[in-house]
């Protein structure tokens, strides 16, 4: 039976409030899907790389920190 992997993304939702208040205005800023983004960091499922990458960039975050952005597992 296949493990189901669910991370979790409080610490990207974390810098997501420090640096724009909230989800809707950085979704707004950065022109991505308000439903989207929600849905996923909700979720816990993983993201693809592309996604990754954009947010990573959209939110300043150094790639020494990536691994606890979003490859924390939830437990």
């Amino acid at each position: 039976m296949e493990e189901k992997i669910t991370f979790d993304y409080r610490k990207l939702r974390g810098r997501i409030t420090e640096l724009y208040g909230n989800q809707t205005n950085f979704a707004d800023a950065t022109n991505i899907n308000r439903t989207w983004l929600c849905t996923k960091l909700k979720s816990g499922k993983p993201m693809c790389t592309i996604d990754m990458v954009n947010l990573q960039r959209a939110l300043d975050i150094p790639d020494s920190e990536v691994h606890d952005y979003f490859f924390t597992r939830q437990v």
